[in-house]
């Protein structure tokens, strides 16, 4: 089966339980589990999900925990920010004006193959990503 590429979106509002996308963003994550999906990850989620969570729950040591913990499931592949994949990134970010790490997240989906999952708006209008919801209803 084909990896799904989970935007830092996905994995902050599960992790924040006042984020009002939390419950659903745990039972989508929840779903990929039972059904033990791959999930590919650029490196730079772990930096980007630590960080946003941070910032959030003014919890340095949580936000550690959280993002290294995504990246210790058997379920998640971590990819390098290679020279490949920065110049696919550069070109899908410049022909959809995303911002940097949306790209990198495009990017790698692309590369693979793989359906995209977020929450971001502008990766859903010009990525061709979907909402947690919108994946779990096409799998019903």
């Amino acid at each position: 089966m084909t990896a799904l590429v989970i935007d830092a979106s996905v994995w902050i509002s599960a992790a924040d339980a006042t984020d009002p996308f939390s419950g659903r963003s745990r039972r989508f994550l929840e779903a990929v589990a039972v059904g033990a999906l791959p999930v590919a990850l650029p490196v730079l989620a772990r930096i980007e999900v630590a960080c946003a969570l941070a910032r959030r729950l003014r919890d340095a040591q949580a936000a550690h925990h959280i993002a290294n913990g995504i990246v210790r499931s058997p379920l998640v592949i971590e990819h390098p920010l290679d020279a490949a994949l920065v110049d696919n990134a550069i070109a899908a970010g410049t022909d959809a004006f995303l911002r940097a790490a949306d790209a990198v997240y495009l990017a790698l989906a692309r590369s693979l193959g793989a359906a995209m999952v977020t929450w971001d708006g502008e990766l859903i209008r010009r990525g061709d990503a979907v909402t947690p919801e919108v994946w779990l209803a096409e799998r019903a």
